[in-house]
Order: structure tokens, then C-alpha cells, then sequence
């Protein structure tokens, strides 16, 4: 490899993708995304506020909308940017992210720990 491939900067991706994510809240709020309701229910119930009062200060609000956003790390940013950066690495062929969950997920073809095991 004749240049050397800088490793991404993680700090500045996950910044980015927390102010896209609180961007979001507002139209999320008009559609009435399932998530978000669930978010603002828990917070009216914890802290002893109405439900309608807790979306209209989320809707006039920005920065108070913003503690409603999708973490990035739910949305698996740090696998996500390490997979395109080491699928950039010339070395580096038919990398894939494997499924977290589902019937996919971490298989590797040999048999589960379950048909390992001796029944006593």
C-alpha cells in the first residue's frame, strides 16, 4: 500500500449524526413516529408532566427536542463506519457487518453449543 489509509474519526461522525437525528425529531413528531411517543410518554410519567405539554415544548423547542433523538450507538454508527473504512483498505475484500439479530446472526456453519452438549 503506497499511502496509508487514515482510520475515521468516530467523535466527528457520531456528532454528525446526533444533530441529524435531533433534526429529525420535529417531523417525527408530526407523523406520530411509535418511538417517539413511547420517549415522550416515559419522560411526561418520570417527571410529572402532561403528555401534550411535553410535545409542545418538543415542537417549540429545539434544543429540548434534541434529548429526544435516536442515540447514534442504537443505530450501530461505530459498525457502520468502521465496515466502509476497512472495506476501503486495499488489502481488505468481501468484508461484510454480519446481522446482529435474526436467524443469521453470528452464524459461522458449525453447529450451536446446544447440539455440543451431553444431556445428563
Amino acid at each position: 500500500m503506497s499511502a496509508s489509509v487514515q482510520p475515521p474519526d468516530y467523535d466527528a461522525a457520531e456528532q454528525e449524526m446526533w444533530r441529524k437525528n435531533a433534526d429529525d425529531v420535529p417531523g417525527l413528531l408530526v407523523v406520530g413516529d411509535a418511538n417517539l411517543r413511547a420517549k415522550i410518554e416515559t419522560y411526561a410519567r418520570q417527571f410529572g408532566h402532561s403528555v401534550d405539554a411535553v410535545r409542545e415544548k418538543v415542537a417549540a423547542d429545539p434544543m429540548f427536542a434534541a434529548h429526544f433523538a435516536t442515540k447514534p450507538n442504537r443505530q450501530g454508527i461505530h459498525e457502520k463506519i468502521a465496515a466502509d473504512w476497512l472495506g476501503s483498505l486495499g488489502p481488505v475484500s468481501d468484508f461484510a457487518v454480519l446481522p446482529k439479530s435474526g436467524a443469521n446472526a453470528g452464524d459461522d456453519g458449525e453447529e450451536g453449543d446446544a447440539d455440543r452438549r451431553d444431556d445428563h
